[in-house]
């Protein structure tokens, strides 16, 4: 069966890579056509690479938003290998799809403009089962602006959702519980998601690994992370994200960036997918802040130790996050695998169904 996804397979971070790119492969491995339908326009998405034109927070910064945007401008390349590999429907080429999957990431957002497109909602497709779908932070009454949207979600049979918030928006809309199951990421095997990296910097250096929006963490807890890099002898390297604080700010492709993670000594992120790919690599990590959508992940797999407020950060904490709180990978795997168990299931269900 052909099988169309609408998701974001072509935003600016790694993470909207590869839980489409894995979604692909696990079902063409499950004997399917796999394409990609858009959800957005092309001149949307390269704003999200390089946007020249400046918002009045940047005028604070200058050389920081010319400095992000020169990096990103390479950067783009590396994003755009790699989605070579993934088989985008272009023009009609969805018209003949027999499932039409919306999902996974946060494209029911509504708190983000692009995510109110009926696109991400399967407007105007039949047969469409939404897997893996989040609502990000976006709560039951951030919805009630769009009773089209409302209206669209109601006619869907089948959703499965990504954690407990979108669970708790879709049965408040819907009146029905939904199932939960574990982002594509799981579902693939790891080593599939982990390409080769050679890099002079990364083998000369021990490093830690940073994946975090440029700016998104504060001043006051930026320094509290340099001081204990240079306290273990250890970089900054920031993976595919450009944060000039860090020791050095890293090209790369999003299929290298689980390798990347790999070698470092631990992991710093306040991303999703930062906080998958380190447990995937089963690395120490230290997540910072409290989004839905983490916190949900690591209270799952009983990982909360590994989250800090914002607020709270301090040298102490974030010693005691990445050196004293150990992680028991084989029990952490196991709970992955009966996720992973329970996931693939509900995948072929809907599947089937069609």
């Amino acid at each position: 069966m052909k099988i169309g996804i609408i998701t974001v397979p072509d935003a600016a971070n790694f993470g909207s890579f590869l839980q489409a790119y894995s979604l692909q492969i696990i079902l063409e491995k499950l004997g399917h056509d796999v394409c990609f339908i858009d959800g957005w326009d092309s001149e949307y998405v390269r704003k999200l690479y390089d946007n020249w034109i400046p918002k009045k927070r940047h005028l604070k910064h200058p050389f920081i938003f010319i400095g992000k945007n020169l990096f990103w401008k390479k950067e783009r390349q590396y994003f755009l290998e790699d989605q070579k590999k993934l088989k985008f429907a272009g023009g009609k080429g969805a018209d003949d799809c027999g499932l039409v999957l919306l999902g996974s990431d946060e494209i029911w957002n509504v708190k983000t403009d692009v995510f109110t497109r009926m696109a991400f909602y399967g407007e105007g497709y039949q047969n469409v089962a939404a897997f893996a779908v989040s609502a990000g932070e976006a709560k039951y009454a951030d919805f009630f602006q769009y009773p089209h949207i409302i209206e669209q979600i109601r006619s869907i049979e089948d959703i499965y959702v990504r954690d407990d918030n979108t669970a708790d928006v879709v049965e408040k809309i819907t009146g029905k519980t939904p199932l939960k199951v574990c982002d594509p990421t799981f579902l693939a095997d790891a080593e599939e998601l982990n390409a080769p990296i050679d890099n002079e910097y990364l083998k000369e250096n021990r490093y830690i690994a940073v994946y975090s929006y440029s700016m998104s963490i504060s001043k006051k807890n930026v320094d509290i992370i340099k001081k204990y890099a240079k306290s273990i002898g250890c970089k900054l390297v920031s993976a595919g994200m450009y944060n000039q604080w860090c020791d050095y700010n890293l090209l790369c492709t999003p299929l290298q960036f689980g390798s990347v993670l790999k070698g470092a000594e631990a992991v710093i992120t306040n991303t999703f997918h930062g906080t998958v790919f380190s447990i995937l690599n089963e690395k120490q990590f230290a997540v910072i802040g409290n989004k839905i959508k983490i916190c949900d992940l690591l209270n799952g797999l009983e990982l909360d130790r590994q989250r800090i407020e914002a607020g709270s950060m301090s040298p102490e904490v974030l010693t005691e996050t990445l050196q004293d709180n150990f992680i028991d990978y084989d029990i952490v795997k196991e709970e992955i695998r009966k996720s992973r168990l329970s996931s693939m299931d509900c995948l072929k269900n809907v599947i089937d169904k069609y």
